[in-house]
């Protein structure tokens, strides 16, 4: 397991050194401003990778955290509307008992005997 995490490391760092040649080759006035000062050739291209890499890493969290607020916000909303729900059917109990009286009494008078088989056969 170390091996791998190694071996993806150095593959990922030396990935990350030709992106920076290759930004310094077609990029001719590579100039970056830190801190007030003109940073020029492979040191500016190296602060415009390391820059582009940090806004990349950022827009990721970001959409990340977003997802997990709104994937939180939406079970609250679910929990929410189920208890309006369950509160709702709780409200109308009284309402719907006179209904559940009569179909209960036409269900009682209206079942079936049960068939006993002849013992004679």
């Amino acid at each position: 397991m170390a091996r791998n995490s190694l071996i993806i490391t150095i593959t990922l760092t030396a990935l990350a050194f030709i992106a920076v040649c290759l930004m310094y080759c077609f990029a001719d006035p590579m100039t970056v401003i830190v801190d007030s000062e003109h940073v020029t050739g492979i040191t500016g291209a190296g602060f415009a990778f390391g820059g582009v890499l940090m806004a990349i890493v950022a827009v990721v969290l970001c959409a990340v955290f977003v997802s997990l607020i709104l994937a939180g916000v939406s079970v609250f909303l679910i929990a929410l509307f189920a208890a309006l729900f369950i509160g709702g059917l709780v409200l109308l109990s009284p309402l719907l008992f006179p209904a559940l009286l009569v179909i209960g009494l036409i269900m009682l008078f209206h079942r079936k005997k049960p068939h006993h088989a002849d013992a004679a056969g």
